[in-house]
């Protein structure tokens, strides 16, 4: 299940971006002091999302790791897979930070 955080308060009626977020998965309108943190309010919304386990991942960090020479970004992925290989299918939570200053968010 996607989780989409959106700025602001939910308006009466969903019209334009605000109803074509909904097709996305649950959508949660964040006030706007609280997004102001950006950072702080994604690491804090997914935690709660992933409980106990720690398996809250940053998009960038895959990216930077991919873009990184081959034999740390073998590592880095290995590392990432650990839980995979063991038989724990945990779930796992990626965080994608979108805005002009995260260039994936924008593909």
């Amino acid at each position: 299940m996607s989780h989409l955080l959106l700025r602001g308060e939910q308006p009466e009626i969903l019209t334009g971006y605000n109803l074509m977020s909904t097709i996305y998965g649950n959508v949660t309108y964040v006030p706007r002091t609280i997004y102001a943190n950006r950072e702080d309010m994604l690491k804090s919304y997914a935690k709660s999302v992933a409980g106990n386990s720690d398996s809250v991942l940053w998009f960038n960090d895959i990216i930077q790791a991919a873009s990184t020479t081959e034999l740390s970004t073998s590592q880095n992925f290995m590392q990432m897979d650990a839980s995979r290989s063991d038989g724990n299918h945990l779930q796992k939570i990626l965080i994608v930070n979108e805005g002009a200053g995260d260039s994936v968010a924008l593909l």
